[in-house]
């Protein structure tokens, strides 16, 4: 018998455009019950990249919707300083929303996430499949694949820099990086406003599939509750529409 594909799904980030990627995500696990076998995702996709692995995507929507609809996120009027990614990691995924790390290490989902070293602009993945050290905090992972250049500090791990996972890596380079580990079909969530080509799309040995709207209504930085909230509708909405997934995917029973 014929072994099922390996599948990934691979998300690029995008600010808190990426609360049309988490209505994405939502949608592959409500409607198709997708455990995937692997995830790459990066900058403001990680978060839900993370929550997913651990099984806990319902609290996504909790999260882009309600946590993050706040100046206290982010706030146009604070100038360079507008983003506060302290409230990010520190308040919604270690107390709002407790994101489980334990749960992380243990699941079946191989998750890897981005960040850049500052002073080589190489890009070093940080996975679930890494032996679980003291030395490596996945909150801080998460604040370093975050942490946008002058907007933000650059996080410090195992003695060195890193900052955003997207100044490092490509949405290409995370298709690719999932192409090694071996996924057969690779389902890409872009939120971003600006589209780039996606080169890997042209490899005709992997089903590639691309989950994205250009009317995304939230940029990437902005707090306004509605636009989140339709931004992760949207996303949602994108997964059901799409005719590819649903040829290469099985749908929930209604």
């Amino acid at each position: 018998m014929k072994e099922k594909p390996k599948i990934a799904i691979v998300a690029p980030g995008g600010g808190t455009g990426c609360a049309y990627g988490a209505g994405a995500f939502t949608a592959l696990a409500k409607e198709y019950q997708l455990r995937p076998d692997i995830i790459v995702a990066s900058s403001g996709d990680a978060g839900t990249g993370v929550y997913y692995t651990s099984g806990q995507i319902e609290e996504s929507e909790k999260i882009w919707t309600k946590a993050l609809a706040t100046t206290r996120f982010i706030a146009k009027r604070r100038g360079l300083k507008l983003m506060k990614l302290d409230y990010l990691v520190d308040t919604v995924f270690r107390m709002m929303h407790p994101f489980d790390v334990d749960s992380f290490y243990s699941s079946e989902i191989d998750c890897y996430i981005p960040i850049t070293d500052r002073k080589t602009k190489g890009t070093r993945y940080i996975s679930n499949r890494d032996v679980k050290t003291d030395s490596i905090d996945m909150f801080e992972v998460l604040r370093a694949t975050k942490s946008i250049p002058v907007l933000t500090q650059p996080v410090t791990i195992e003695g060195r820099e890193y900052e955003d996972g997207s100044f490092g890596a490509t949405f290409d380079d995370l298709i690719q990086k999932a192409k090694d580990l071996g996924a057969e079909i690779i389902i890409g969530i872009d939120s971003r406003w600006r589209k780039r080509p996606i080169l890997s799309q042209s490899d005709e040995r992997i089903d590639i599939c691309i989950v994205t709207d250009r009317k995304n209504p939230s940029s990437p930085l902005t707090s306004n509750p509605q636009k989140l909230r339709d931004s992760f509708d949207m996303g949602y909405k994108s997964v059901l529409d799409n005719p590819k997934l649903k040829a290469v995917l099985t749908v929930k029973s209604e």
